[in-house]
């Protein structure tokens, strides 16, 4: 694996994302959804589909039955976004957009019956659905056993089929485990070995390293599909906070792989289809 050394944290960009009060607003919604997502009925609400294919997610084909205290929910993160006439929006809309990660055809009927003059950027309905699926999405990545988490050899979630946000080189042999910023799930792929291309020519995959933090962050390159990921050396599993956080943490990483040429796919690695029943 190639190598290349490069200042990778100026202090403005760190300081910037450290002193941002919007970091403090998501980390506080993502403990809220955390905190929901223990509510029990979160945990009986999806009947998987037996029949899905092997490449599938978990969550594929699923039907999910929405619990009665979801549009209570969905109310309470769109007050906190500050989303007007939040009592007129579309919780199983909502949901899909969560869960589906993909808001381009679902954005509109989700916020349909807000009053017309009410203007909410697309960026704003994805981040509400995110949040809102948090808890079912947890609550799903509870299905996978410890067996299946070592046997999925694609770069995507086995249970929802997002990209991976970080990488976590885990103990000490430094098992090199993907982790879904969606659900929180993780799996272990090889090293020299591109999540998001399957790329695995070592030639072709490099890491941008900042001098004197090389033992705990790193950026995973790759020059054929021009993907990157973060890598952080942790010796047990992130709490799902706790990764949320980590990732806002080290956003200066983001910015000099961007500064690069690298970016991450803007689609999700397979595009779920779900049911959902109010």
């Amino acid at each position: 694996m190639s190598r290349t050394t490069a200042g990778l944290r100026p202090d403005n960009r760190l300081s910037a994302a450290a002193l941002d009060p919007a970091w403090r607003k998501w980390i506080d919604l993502v403990e809220l959804a955390v905190e929901e997502s223990r509510q029990p009925a979160w945990a009986e609400c999806v009947r998987f589909h037996e029949k899905r294919p092997p490449e599938a997610p978990l969550l594929h084909g699923a039907t999910v039955h929405l619990p009665s205290r979801a549009r209570e929910f969905v109310v309470r993160i769109a007050n906190h976004l500050g989303i007007p006439a939040v009592d007129a929006i579309d919780p199983v809309a909502i949901m899909h957009i969560g869960i589906e990660h993909d808001s381009s055809e679902l954005e509109m009927s989700a916020l349909s019956r807000l009053p017309s003059p009410v203007a909410v950027s697309p960026d704003i309905v994805a981040l509400l659905g995110q949040l809102c699926a948090l808890p079912l999405l947890l609550n799903a990545a509870q299905n996978v056993s410890s067996e299946a988490s070592r046997s999925w050899q694609r770069g995507y979630c086995l249970v929802c089929g997002a990209w991976p946000s970080m990488v976590e080189m885990r103990g000490i042999q430094r098992e090199r485990r993907m982790r879904c910023g969606c659900c929180g799930s993780d799996w272990l792929l090889p090293v020299l070995h591109c999540a998001f291309c399957a790329e695995i020519d070592h030639h072709k995959l490099g890491s941008l390293l900042s001098e004197g933090d090389e033992q705990h962050v790193r950026i995973e390159t790759c020059s054929t599909c021009r993907g990157y990921l973060k890598t952080l050396f942790a010796l047990t599993t992130l709490p799902f906070t706790t990764l949320a956080l980590k990732d806002l943490s080290t956003i200066t990483f983001d910015l000099a792989a961007r500064d690069r040429g690298y970016a991450r796919p803007a689609r999700p690695g397979w595009q779920l289809r779900v049911e959902i029943v109010p």
